[in-house]
């Protein structure tokens, strides 16, 4: 059981626990982080169905893990791609937040740490327009999580996110696939499936 916290955000989560582990430690955890938002996440484990439902977790994130270990080779048509910077990320906040109002990373936490982000953005009429976010953290591993936008332009906008990834040394690429739409793309540029990922949150 991996524990990741924000104390200055409330926010606890808990990746790959088992049943045994969560029925021993879940009232210290509750305990120790009094109104704290939990999230429980699971990459290719069992899940402790049982517990989740009598602890009221909610699923929230239902992806298939998909992995990408060398650059896509092919281009892939789009608009320009730009990567947001310290000079354009408040314009980006603004449109983030105005896309997606349900997601931890909101803008200000990007802005908070840019550095450790890699995010991508076309245009239209000047605007900024369809967009990816990717965590670049870990040392060899990035990971896409986020792919907004207009579906035709998935596949560039991974490419180009796997390539800058890539490009840093990171040596494997993984990315959450949400929906059909976002896995044709990813398979379209060579990320191949590597199992699931489920996310369950719980209040307090």
């Amino acid at each position: 059981m991996q524990l990741h916290v924000k104390d200055a955000d409330k926010y606890l989560q808990i990746n790959d626990a088992t049943e045994a582990d969560l029925r021993k430690e879940w009232s210290a955890l509750l305990a120790q982080y009094p109104g704290y938002e939990i999230w429980l996440c699971f990459r290719n484990v069992d899940i402790p169905a049982a517990f989740l439902a009598e602890i009221g977790a909610a699923l929230e994130d239902d992806c298939v893990r998909m992995v990408m270990n060398a650059p896509p080779a092919e281009q892939f048509p789009s608009p320009p791609i730009e990567q947001i910077t310290p000079a354009t990320i408040d314009e980006f906040t603004a449109h983030h937040d105005a896309r997606i109002n349900d997601m931890y990373w909101t803008g200000a936490r990007l802005k908070a740490d840019l550095a450790r982000w890699g995010i991508f953005c076309t245009r239209a009429d000047g605007r900024l327009a369809d967009y990816t976010i990717m965590s670049l953290r870990h040392e060899t591993e990035a990971e896409i999580f986020c792919l907004e936008g207009d579906e035709g332009h998935f596949p560039a906008l991974l490419a180009h996110a796997a390539r800058h990834a890539f490009g840093v040394d990171k040596t494997e690429v993984l990315f959450m696939a949400d929906n059909e739409a976002e896995k044709d793309a990813a398979v379209a540029v060579g990320f191949e499936t590597a199992g699931f990922y489920r996310g369950y949150k719980i209040e307090q």
